[in-house]
């Protein structure tokens, strides 16, 4: 990993957040990095030592080709430390709604493709044995303008169908579960949380052995 020594003439710096995000809280996350001073010749360049970065080069690293990896403020600086770092498969479309937009193979290739992104970065950072606080969470699809009550059964139902760990809860067990007052909700498994600082230094590191 290199910090280019001059910048200059690059897209401008931005700032990506503001303050010390709470995941940052015990401290920057230290990984190793060098100053690029000089040319250099790889295969690959990544651009960026954040999240995504990191599990790009994670993936690549098994091609075994040599990789380059370019950030001016170095790794785990940028936006990733601030993260909501919840990791849910449910996608900007509901179900129902991309299967009018796309057809329902591609819709539920979509959301199965993203579903099982969680299952892998789950099998990978126990591969990896990393420490970055991971938990496997369920999440509650409410009511609201994109859909209503009525909409979120049908909702619930496309996925049920299609093999996707979701189903519909009344407004006493959303109570029970969750403290939420709503008529209804979609109950999801197959969701997680976890510390994003923590993932991505991780995975640098690992990426050094």
């Amino acid at each position: 990993m290199a910090i280019p020594k001059n910048s200059r003439g690059g897209s401008p710096a931005r700032d990506l957040r503001t303050g010390i995000p709470v995941w940052l809280r015990k401290g920057e996350a230290r990984v190793v990095h060098t100053s690029l001073d000089e040319s250099i010749k790889v295969d690959i360049a990544v651009v960026g030592a954040g999240v995504s970065g990191a599990l790009m080069v994670d993936a690549l690293l098994r091609t075994g080709q040599t990789i380059a990896v370019l950030d001016r403020r170095g790794a785990v600086k940028g936006s990733s430390p601030a993260s909501t770092a919840l990791l849910q498969f449910e996608i900007d479309q509901p179900l129902t709604h991309l299967m009018k937009k796309i057809g329902r193979e591609r819709a539920v290739r979509a959301y199965w493709r993203s579903a099982m992104a969680v299952d892998c970065l789950r099998a990978r950072i126990s591969d990896l044995q990393l420490r970055c606080s991971f938990r496997e969470r369920h999440t509650a699809y409410l009511p609201g303008d994109v859909l209503g009550v009525k909409d979120l059964r049908v909702e619930a139902h496309e996925r049920c169908r299609v093999g996707l760990r979701s189903r519909f809860i009344g407004r006493d067990e959303l109570r029970t579960r969750t403290t939420i007052e709503a008529p209804g909700a979609i109950w999801s498994s197959g969701s997680a949380e976890l510390d994003p600082a923590a993932l991505t230094a991780g995975l640098w590191r690992t990426g050094h052995r």
